[in-house]
């Protein structure tokens, strides 16, 4: 063990040298400048840069994801989607308008629709998938029902279902209810 008046070893204490100020910047630098930076460096330097290579890595070794949806996408480009213009198809419980499928730039796959429920209708049973649902709800009285509760719902709220939780909808109003589904992930559409 070493007293309080030992010198501490020399890599503890030693002070990295400066690079020549006078000198210009230079956009690809030389070997000399990568021996200077190096010699510069100290273990401390290196052991607390470990961390910023490891994320560096990690993002280096990502697969790269698409920037540029396929060229048949209606996710391309910022557009309005005309409501009146859309097919409306009549189901069971109500009826169903396809608004928009496709991946958007960013990666998301994304599946839009406009649908309406009868009183006392369900669309489905309650189910699970790998995708995430937003439910925009417009009109009419609805039960959001989730794994161990069912929520009351109404016009202007917004429900989320997320990836694998079992969720379901059933209008307990006594007129029709119109609401809107944004789904979201790997298998939305």
């Amino acid at each position: 063990m070493r007293n309080r008046q030992d010198k501490p070893p020399d890599y503890l204490c030693r002070q990295p040298r400066a690079l020549d100020p006078k000198a210009a910047w230079n956009p690809s630098p030389s070997l000399e400048f990568w021996r200077t930076l190096l010699r510069m460096t100290t273990r401390r330097d290196l052991m607390l840069s470990l961390p910023a290579f490891a994320i560096l890595g990690e993002a280096l070794a990502a697969p790269a994801q698409t920037s540029t949806p396929a060229a048949n996408n209606e996710l391309n480009h910022s557009t309005v989607f005309s409501i009146q213009k859309l097919r409306i198809k009549q189901t069971e419980p109500g009826t169903s308008q396809h608004v928009s499928t496709g991946q958007l730039g960013t990666g998301e796959k994304v599946e839009i629709h406009n649908s309406t429920l009868k009183p006392g209708a369900m669309p489905h049973p309650p189910h699970r998938h790998a995708h995430s649902e937003f439910l925009t709800i417009c009109e009419g009285t609805l039960s959001w029902i989730l794994e161990k509760q069912t929520l009351p719902a109404g016009p202007g709220d917004i429900l989320y279902a997320a990836s694998g939780e079992l969720h379901g909808l059933k209008n307990v109003g006594s007129t029709i209810a119109r609401y809107n589904v944004i789904a979201v992930g790997v298998s939305a559409g």
